[in-house]
């Protein structure tokens, strides 16, 4: 089939068209999968994944060496919520250690404090977990 000039760019200019609407329609598609999953993903596109550590005053410097290592290998489009169960008695010196993970690297990390009182009492806990804060 041949075409005149004009029909060829009556073509041209309908396929352009057709892009343009696919990319509006990706655009669309892409601000409705980040609104719907606003729990996973960050207004900056990056995935959040959590991570959690339950520590003691004794575990803060191999804590710390753990989250500098997620920190420093979160690709670009990561980030993490880093939940850090502490023992009654975690001291303030020992937290502000680990902020200076959250200070440094802030683009790929956020650390959450929860401090968890006795909710371990009474709990059967296997030996491979350390546990010198625990209240019977």
């Amino acid at each position: 089939m041949l075409f005149t000039c004009k029909e060829r760019k009556k073509e041209i200019e309908k396929q352009i068209k057709n892009i343009y609407n696919a990319i509006e329609q990706i655009k669309i598609k892409k601000k409705e999968i980040i609104s719907n999953n606003r729990k996973i993903i960050r207004d900056d596109g990056k995935l959040i994944l959590a991570c959690s550590y339950s520590l003691n005053n004794d575990y803060t410097y191999p804590t710390l060496v753990s989250m500098t290592s997620l920190a420093i290998n979160a690709g670009q489009n990561i980030f993490y919520n880093i939940y850090l169960l502490l023992s009654p008695d975690f001291t303030e010196e020992n937290k502000q250690i680990l902020i200076s993970v959250e200070k440094k690297y802030y683009d790929y990390c956020k650390i959450f404090f929860i401090n968890m009182g006795d909710k371990y009492k009474g709990l059967d806990i296997s030996k491979r977990i350390p546990q010198p804060h625990i209240i019977d």
